[in-house]
């Protein structure tokens, strides 16, 4: 029974393997085979790329940094890739590329200590100067004591409900809402109004609450 053909992932095991015993030539050819299994793997163009970078073509490998980034435009190695490729032509301007395009990486939020690294080797305290400035930028800025919001006022108290006792007072009598003096001349007089009584029981009914006392 014939063996199954070998997979992207082999061929690039078969190229790590090969790359950490420093034959790079043999690990960028296992790397090739695993790109024509898995065109779009980002990750065995990078890894080819580093491979071309220790044999010197330096053009390949800026090739496969480009089509990584291309691929995989939040992958970390990728910029690395490119970035050593640049710096490995021997320009100054080319490696002043190099130095942008890291920083416009960490920039994008892709922080890493590799990339920082690189950056300073390839552009030096003026690269270190400018990521710091960075770094100062985009750091939040505390709210000074003046510019506190000021507190909200405290809520309203809510008026308490009537008591149940004041609820189920009952309604006063209409005979104690009468006064004292009008309750006990009507008394005296009978159904007849006061001031419609002849004078002397007037009098009369005037006297009798005081006698009764």
């Amino acid at each position: 029974m014939p063996a199954a053909p070998a997979t992207s992932d082999d061929h690039k095991k078969e190229g790590n393997e090969l790359f950490a015993k420093g034959d790079f030539l043999r690990a960028a050819a296992a790397y090739t085979r695993g790109i024509k299994a898995a065109p779009d793997s980002h990750v065995l163009y990078s890894n080819r790329a580093q491979a071309f970078l220790r044999l010197h073509k330096v053009g390949k490998a800026l090739e496969d940094a480009d089509r990584c980034i291309a691929l995989a435009p939040d992958f970390v190695k990728g910029y690395h890739r490119k970035a050593s490729a640049l710096h490995a032509l021997g320009e100054p301007a080319r490696s002043e590329e190099a130095a942008e395009l890291l920083l416009g990486a960490i920039e994008r939020g892709m922080e890493d200590r590799e990339l920082v690294r690189l950056g300073v080797t390839v552009g030096g305290k003026a690269f270190a100067a400018r990521l710091d400035a960075f770094r100062k930028a985009a750091a939040p800025v505390a709210p000074e004591e003046g510019d506190k919001p000021a507190a909200p006022p405290p809520p309203a108290k809510k008026a308490a409900p009537p008591s149940a006792a004041a609820k189920e007072a009952p309604p006063i009598a209409a005979a104690a809402a009468k006064g004292p003096t009008e309750q006990s001349l009507s008394e005296g007089l009978g159904e007849q109004l006061p001031w419609e009584a002849p004078p002397e029981d007037f009098a009369a009914g005037c006297l009798q609450p005081i006698l009764k006392r």
